[in-house]
């Protein structure tokens, strides 16, 4: 957070003269953050928090109780706003924001916690097979006249160490009766950006909105619901029209209790999901993952939600009913493994480094075209009756100089079965057409972990399929030694002549 040095000092000298307190919003007088006269108590005596120590000024944990709060707004006026623990809990009568007011119209705005922001559920009514839920929401914006004509509206950044939302506990079962829900950001008014320097954690029946021109989050987004009826929800952007770029460390789930989407379904509206997974992890999301609805119908699929890959890592995607939840958006991978499978189509794919791979047998992936670049691995499997599909509807390019690696599932055992003079012939993918490409495939492929010395790997295109025939070849040593005893034996014959 960008901090004045003077309100730094300032803060320095308020930590050695106070330790953190507990404050709670109440709405009470001058609901804004440069007066909390009877806007913020600490409770501890119903005392009013003193004029000289106003809330979101210090390393106080800030707690937002809806059984405190009697008014609905909390007006920031103040450019740089900080705290320790945020703490929002029964939120059962009324939606409370927290919105930047007026007078930062066009401005920078800093919201920064150095701990956890914490959402908690209220609970609602459950007749044994449906729920009705009586939670409120706690949102982050900024009001409408905020809006300057022409200095445009505040620039929020928001940051905190970590989130977690919850709406009964960590535990669920199918008859949960809380729901807890969170916005950063609303529809039509995006934060400017949204750091969260480790993880976010949800739990079941809860659902967490981010809605910024970036967010970073550092540590993974852990979806920990373990009940189908109650799943954990994170919906992206929430402003039509407009790109989103969400960088996470990872995405975990238990099982397919999760989802993931944009949550607004409108043409224009695009979110490109970013994995930054650091190296030697493996993480694996088995949830809804869509553009914008549930549902095989274009209709369902106007907003775009783009995936890439751009850490050391692992991802694994594999979504939860597949043929109603996909994504139409790009596939990039840079760096990095991932794995997944689309049933419907993708839009193009760019294999730029790392490695690619379709997930599991019998799955599929479906991309409107493919970009190679040389030294960038393609993973497939090839021998499974149920084998893996790469069905590409339109090119299949070739980026760069070099050639283009396909690493299959074949082992030592496979290819020591291959008879010395024998062939295997394996499809690898569909496509409509190839793009420059040279006159031999043999030039543009190669297969990783071969032994060229025994095998050799010829590439042919027919029929809108890539194929490749290893053949067992004799090694270097042997062909010398054969062509030698030729010669000795055409010599041999020549004397008895």
């Amino acid at each position: 957070m960008k901090k004045i040095f003077t309100q730094s000092l300032a803060l320095f000298a308020v930590a050695l003269s106070a330790a953190a307190e507990d404050f709670y919003f109440t709405g009470e007088g001058t609901t804004t953050t440069a007066n909390p006269s009877g806007a913020w108590s600490t409770l501890s005596d119903g005392s009013f928090v003193p004029v000289d120590r106003p809330p979101m000024q210090g390393e106080d944990n800030l707690i937002f109780d809806g059984q405190y709060a009697n008014s609905n707004n909390l007006f920031v006026t103040t450019v740089n706003n900080y705290g320790n623990d945020m703490t929002v809990r029964n939120l059962s009568q009324q939606n409370i924001y927290l919105n930047a007011g007026r007078e930062l119209s066009g401005q920078d705005v800093y919201w920064e916690l150095s701990g956890k922001l914490s959402v908690s559920g209220v609970e609602g009514e459950w007749d044994g097979s449906n729920f009705t839920d009586k939670s409120k929401n706690f949102i982050l914006s900024y009001t409408d006249d905020s809006v300057g004509e022409t200095s445009g509206p505040p620039r929020i950044n928001f940051s905190a160490d970590s989130i977690e939302v919850m709406a009964d506990g960590t535990t669920a079962t199918d008859n949960m009766t809380h729901k807890a829900k969170i916005s950063l950001g609303t529809s039509g008014k995006a934060l400017n950006s949204i750091t969260v320097n480790k993880g976010i954690d949800l739990y079941s029946r809860s659902n967490l909105t981010l809605n910024a021109a970036t967010v970073k989050i550092g540590g993974i987004v852990n979806f920990q619901a373990t009940s189908y009826r109650n799943a954990a929800v994170m919906k992206l952007n929430a402003s039509a029209g407009t790109s989103m770029r969400v960088e996470v460390g990872g995405l975990v789930s238990n099982g397919q209790c999760a989802e993931i989407s944009n949550t607004t379904n409108s043409a224009g509206t695009e979110t490109t999901l970013v994995f930054k997974n650091a190296a030697g992890t493996d993480y694996s999301y088995g949830g809804k993952l869509m553009d914008g609805s549930y549902g095989a119908g274009d209709e369902w699929h106007l907003s775009k939600l783009n995936i890439e890959m751009d850490g050391d890592g692992i991802q694994r995607l594999s979504p939860q009913d597949p043929d109603n939840c996909f994504y139409t958006g790009t596939v990039t991978v840079k760096r990095g493994v991932l794995y997944l499978y689309n049933t419907k189509s993708a839009g193009d794919t760019y294999l730029e480094g790392g490695r690619l791979g379709v997930l599991y047998s019998d799955h599929a992936f479906y991309t409107t075209g493919f970009h190679w670049t040389a030294g960038a691995v393609l993973e497939l499997d090839v021998k499974s009756s149920q084998r893996d599909t790469l069905a590409i509807g339109g090119i299949l390019e070739k980026a760069g100089d070099g050639k283009l690696v396909f690493a299959l599932d074949l082992t030592a055992g496979d290819y020591d079965a291959i008879g010395l003079g024998s062939s295997v012939k394996y499809d690898l993918l569909t496509a409509e057409s190839l793009s420059n490409f040279g006159d031999s495939l043999d030039d543009d492929f190669e297969i990783f972990g071969m032994d060229e010395n025994k095998f050799d790997a010829n590439f042919l295109f027919a029929d809108n399929t890539l194929s490749v025939v290893i053949t067992h070849v004799p090694e270097p040593a042997a062909l010398a030694a054969i062509i030698g005893a030729a010669a000795l034996a055409i010599a041999a014959a020549r004397r008895r002549k």
